[in-house]
């Protein structure tokens, strides 16, 4: 049988003043006690902008308010509330005086507001899913221009600075201190280089 992870809100963080978005804390899983990888929060826009490949993941709900078109519900079957991989492209930016969003062509089935938008080539996310229609398109909050927001730094949130060359540099030198006898003595700076590179990844002896 195959067990679900469940994450408990433990508290509302806050609610973001302009963007409809919500910060909320929550509790490690309740099974097994393992963790997950937590995703990594883009700093900046990505280069190359305008055609960029992207994907959104969430679980995507029905829509009371309108049928999904006859080659949406054929494709997906009409199968709805299971995680789902949707690719796309950025199709650029609106603005509404203070209020920035990103514009893209993912998430043609139901609603997956909330759901984040990632980076194919970085896998950091670039933004948070805020509505879509198919063939209209869809729109995202970008993260990355809420870094030095109040309600952000108050939450703690990390903000990957680092570039894919130095990622995988990072990495490169995690593998080979990993199988080094130097392992326990370096495991703070690594950790410190992981949360640059990647974000809050957590670190143990049992990695290597």
């Amino acid at each position: 049988m195959r067990l679900r992870r469940r994450y408990r809100v433990r508290a509302v963080v806050g609610v973001h003043d302009l963007y409809d978005l919500a910060l909320l804390e929550v509790e490690g899983p309740q099974l097994n006690g393992d963790k997950p990888t937590p995703l990594a929060l883009a700093a900046e826009p990505p280069p190359q902008f305008e055609g960029r490949p992207v994907y959104l993941i969430g679980y995507p709900v029905r829509d009371a308010r309108r049928n999904e078109p006859e080659a949406v519900a054929r494709i997906f079957r009409d199968v709805y509330n299971v995680k789902r991989v949707q690719p796309g492209l950025l199709r650029g930016c609106l603005r509404f005086q203070e209020v920035q969003l990103l514009r893209h062509d993912c998430a043609p089935l139901g609603q997956t507001d909330g759901a984040p938008l990632l980076d194919l080539e970085t896998h950091q996310i670039l933004g948070m899913q805020t509505a879509s229609r198919y063939l209209d398109g869809g729109t995202a909050v970008p993260l990355y221009v809420l870094r030095d927001d109040p309600l952000v730094r108050r939450a703690g949130l990390t903000f990957v600075e680092a570039t894919p060359r130095d990622r995988q540099a990072v990495l490169d030198q995690v593998e080979r201190l990993a199988r080094s006898r130097y392992w326990n003595e370096a495991r703070t700076l690594i950790a410190n280089l992981y949360q640059r590179a990647f974000g809050p990844v957590a670190i143990s002896p049992s990695s290597r």
